[in-house]
């Protein structure tokens, strides 16, 4: 999904709308896992997991699951909502850092003004950003479990390896219960959202979660007595010298560089 060229799932711009428009997406959980099982054998207590995964540029955007359809100016007392929004990116052009909150949270989408500012949000995170490339899509995988009530926000991809900060939340099957969620809807804040690669998935996408090292530790004392060793073998022993024998040392001779032949010449004209 990060290769630029590969192309999978729904495609689509969501048009600025400060929230008030909801686009619902042309497949609903409940059809992706037909489509699932068509080729997967069934568990008898159902899917245990829902992993949605998608791209989008920049943020202010809205993902929101719904137990139905969510229609602009109606009432709908039996609305259930889980709501999943991602910040829009900081800006790299100010020298301080600025982060609006990414959450989850189970009210009407319509609120969202409201909740931000009285925080009323059940899990959220105002450094979701931190460690991530800004320049290009970022990749999001929310993560249901059904059986537990435990949902998961994330990175997916490359920026999964520098930002490893998870938002979660266990919600009560009492207040909103995820497996009657089917809808998926998309909506932007102030500015349009690109969106590409978004799929529903009861399996998780390995290639999408790089495996990171938590414990590395920078240990180099193994690395140095292998150098050790090393250089005791490329490098043997020099030869013992008069010095480290014990030795005295021999006499220069001050007159060594005369040549002999010349003093036998004088000792014969002599």
């Amino acid at each position: 999904m990060d290769r630029p060229h590969i192309s999978r799932g729904i495609v689509i711009t969501v048009g600025a709308s400060d929230f008030a428009e909801h686009i619902v997406l042309p497949i609903s959980i409940s059809q992706a896992q037909f489509l699932y099982y068509l080729d997967n054998p069934q568990s008898p207590d159902g899917p245990e997991f829902i992993y949605i995964y998608w791209q989008a540029m920049d943020g202010d955007l809205m993902l929101t699951l719904t137990n139905e359809k969510i229609e602009p100016g109606g009432e709908q007392f039996n609305l259930k909502c889980l709501i999943c929004y991602i910040a829009q990116k900081p800006s790299t052009v100010t020298e301080e850092f600025h982060e609006t909150f990414t959450y989850l949270n189970d009210d009407l989408p319509y609120q969202h003004d409201n909740n931000v500012n009285a925080v009323r949000l059940e899990a959220k995170s105002n450094t979701f950003y931190r460690g991530c490339n800004t320049d290009d899509y970022f990749t999001f995988c929310l993560k249901l479990n059904y059986r537990t009530g435990h949902v998961i926000l994330s990175h997916a991809g490359p920026n999964s390896i520098y930002n490893h900060e998870k938002i979660e939340y266990k919600f009560d099957r009492a207040e909103l219960d995820l497996s009657k969620l089917d809808y998926i809807h998309l909506s932007a804040g102030t500015q349009d959202v690109p969106v590409r690669n978004l799929t529903i998935n009861l399996e998780l996408i390995a290639e999408l979660h790089p495996i990171v090292d938590t414990q590395f530790k920078r240990d180099t004392s193994n690395l140095l007595e292998r150098y050790l060793v090393a250089t005791s073998h490329n490098n043997p022993a020099p030869p013992i010298t008069n010095r480290a024998r014990k030795q005295r040392p021999l006499a220069i001779n001050p007159r060594s560089n005369i040549n002999n032949s010349v003093i036998l010449r004088v000792r014969l004209w002599v």
